[in-house]
Parts: structure tokens; sequence; C-alpha cells
């Protein structure tokens, strides 16, 4: 239901056709970030036999502008169902929207005033076209303003594409959809890097809690030089790394491309939601032999098995540039490194793995797995209910995202 997707709704103009006993055919919908926190419909039409500028009157109100000029295109403002719609006709188009400025946008684009959806194949009947270069923009709608800053660019470097709506459905429920997404040459996000950096078997599923709200599994080689710290200050470790670029390196050489996320939601003690990042090893020893040298010298606290650390550069060569931490602890499972803000958390993830309590042995993922090519590039999964509980404190009141996701018990991305 794309009503979901937004407060507007079909109903708004739904019957307009018969009012004016002239039907017309509905040939696309557009949705468009109308403000900063809400997005409206464009709904475009077969113009009816009937132009416009002839019917709109009927639906006027008095002593209102009910018109006005843009572009050499006159749009009307409709008063229908209790609702304001604003309508203007484009050569054999009909465009309708609750938002003048979609309407605006769309005749700048339709007389090439600004540029159309960078999109080359023809859409076809029944698809869905996907804007990737501003989904960014729509994404942001749900988040608290103080965390919409985080979410610009991410999808930097993915161009739009086309999602077929013929679902293919099974007995058991189970709604499979499939894209391919044109990549531009350069100027990628990290996150775009990391879902298509290069296919490999995936196993750091092995190491994923069994209550995790969400995972995603990626690739990315380490950060070859130091990422820029962030933060207020820069710590005496992210100095260091910036003054002995060989040290960054020694432990830059330890480390594999696969890398995860893991997301858990706020129970117990924990008022919100946590979550951690993970990498693979190439060589264990020799990374915790950096560590400790790093301890000696007074830059980390070693506290029996793990290590407290505070270096947004550390974090990011860990974590990848999609890391967030600067101040976290460091625990291992087998050849895994784990980096968390709560030391339980980091080492949770080794006892989870020796008990077996890991999403790797669930019946419900492995069915999944099993479909699965055995190479992949990038891999999501995430519980609705729990996802939720781990977003909600990121989200702005009243958002559109529990109508949106509680739709699947399930949700999994596959990339390759």
């Amino acid at each position: 239901d794309l009503d979901d997707l937004t407060a507007s709704s079909i109903q708004q103009i739904s019957g307009l056709d018969v009012e004016i006993d002239n039907q017309f055919q509905l040939r696309a919908l557009a949705l468009y970030p109308a403000t900063s926190t809400e997005a409206r419909f464009l709904w475009v039409a077969d113009a009816p036999s009937t132009n416009l500028n002839k019917w709109a009157t009927r639906f006027y109100q008095p002593f209102t502008q009910n018109n006005y000029d843009f572009s050499g295109h006159t749009i009307h403002r409709l008063f229908f169902n209790k609702n304001e719609i604003f309508a203007t006709q484009v050569g054999a188009w009909l465009l309708m929207s609750e938002s003048s400025l979609a309407l605006e946008n769309a005749v700048r684009t339709y007389e090439g005033e600004t540029p159309a959806i960078a999109f080359n194949d023809t859409p076809q009947r029944g698809s869905l076209i996907v804007n990737t270069p501003e989904l960014d923009h729509w994404v942001e709608q749900f988040a608290q303003v103080s965390h919409r800053p985080s979410l610009l660019n991410k999808l930097e470097g993915a161009e739009p594409f086309s999602v077929s709506l013929g679902q293919k459905s099974d007995t058991t429920r189970n709604v499979e959809l499939g894209a391919s997404i044109p990549l531009s040459s350069d100027n990628r996000s990290p996150l775009v890097d990391a879902i298509s950096y290069t296919n490999k078997p995936m196993s750091l599923d092995r190491h994923i809690a069994s209550n995790a709200a969400a995972f995603a599994v990626l690739r990315l080689p380490p950060l070859s030089v130091p990422a820029e710290p962030f933060g207020d200050f820069i710590t005496p470790l992210d100095s260091l790394f910036q003054r002995e670029i060989e040290t960054y390196q020694s432990l830059a050489n330890t480390l594999n491309d696969e890398f995860a996320f893991e997301s858990f939601p706020e129970s117990g003690l924990q008022s919100a939601g946590e979550f951690l990042f993970m990498r693979k090893l190439r060589d264990r020893n020799a990374f915790q032999s950096n560590l400790n040298e790093l301890a000696n010298r007074g830059y980390l606290t070693r506290i029996d098995n793990s290590y407290q650390a505070s270096s947004s550069i550390l974090g990011q060569l860990i974590g990848s540039e999609l890391s967030t931490l600067r101040d976290f602890y460091i625990g291992f499972s087998n050849d895994v490194v784990v980096i968390s803000k709560r030391k339980g958390l980091a080492e949770s993830v080794n006892s989870d793995r020796i008990r077996r309590r890991v999403i790797y042995y669930e019946d419900s993922y492995s069915d999944i797995r099993n479909t699965m090519p055995e190479e992949i590039s990038g891999f999501f999964w995430g519980d609705s209910e729990r996802f939720l509980q781990f977003l909600n404190p990121f989200l702005k009141s009243n958002n559109m995202a529990e109508a949106l996701v509680r739709r699947f018990a399930l949700t999994t991305l596959t990339m390759q």
C-alpha cells in the first residue's frame, strides 16, 4: 500500500473524473519530498478530453486565489473531497499533487528547465523507479533533526534503477524483488563502495547473535591511511596515528576486508538500543601484539582479554568509514575483532559463538542462506519489530517508518 509512504492518499483524487463526467487514466505517481519533514505524491494521468482550464472552475472557492501562472502554465487550486489539490495540464498529461512545489518542479522538468531522472532505459509498465541519488532526502524525513546530517550523501555513486512490481509470492507469503543498480565510476560513498566492493563467501554470520535486531555484512579493505578524526578534539591515539603512519599501517595490514554492523533493541537496563562493528582478521596474533604495544605505551587500556580505546581513527579502521565510534571497547571472537561502546557487548560475541547462540544456526536464517549465492558483496537482515525498537530513538515522532517496516516480519537484502 503506497499510502503508507506519505500522508497523501489516492482518495484525495478518487472520483474526480466522475465529477467532471470525463474519465482519465492514472499513468504514474511520484513520491516527492515536498518539505524537510513530509513527502507528497505527484499523480500523472492522461489529460481528459476536456481541457483542465474549462472545468477547474467547478472546484474553485470564492474569495480565494484559485490559480496562478507558472512557466507558461496555469496551476489550479482544486477543492475536492475536503482536500486542496493543485493541478495543471502539460501537453497530453494532467498533473496533480497536494504540494504546489511538487507540481512546479514537475513543470520545470517537463519544460527542460531542470534535469529529469538520469534513467536511460524506458520504464516498463508496473515498475518502480528509484531515484537513488535523491533517496537520502526522503529517508531523512523519518529522522530527528540532529541525525539528518549523517544521512546525506550516503548513497552517492548509486544511479537510478528500476524494480519490477510483478512480485513473486509463494505459499509462505514471502515476497522477492530483484534489481540491478548502476554505479558511477567515481565519487562513491563508503556505503556504496561497501555493498559493491567484491563478491566472496560470507563468514561473519557465524558471529552474529540470535537476538540481533538487524545486521549487515559488507566488504571494504581497511583504510591504508588514517581517516580524518571526528569529534570535539583529537585523542592522543588519533594524534599518534597521524604522526606515526607505520604504527597505523602495521595494524591495518592485519585486517581482512569483510566487516559487519550489528544492532540490538533496547532491553534490560539499556534505555536505548546498542550496536557494534566487527571485522575479520588476517592475523590475530599480529593484531593483538600491536594492541599490546599501544597499551604498553599508554595509548590503550587492557582489561582482562579486552581493551579500552579512545580513537575515531581506530574505530574507522576496524568498522570502516561507516563507524561513528570514538570511545569503545575491543574484544575478540576467534579470528574476529569486535568494537562496541559497552565492554559486555563486545565480549558477548565470543560467548554467543561458543554456545552457538548465533543466527547461523537459526532455522529461519538457514532457509534464507541456503537460497543465497555462495559469493556475495553484501547482505542485510532485519527483524522488523526488534529493528524498529533500535531505530526509534533516532526517529522523529509521527513518522511513517513503522507502517513501512511492519509489513514484513523479516527483511533481507542480498547484494552481488
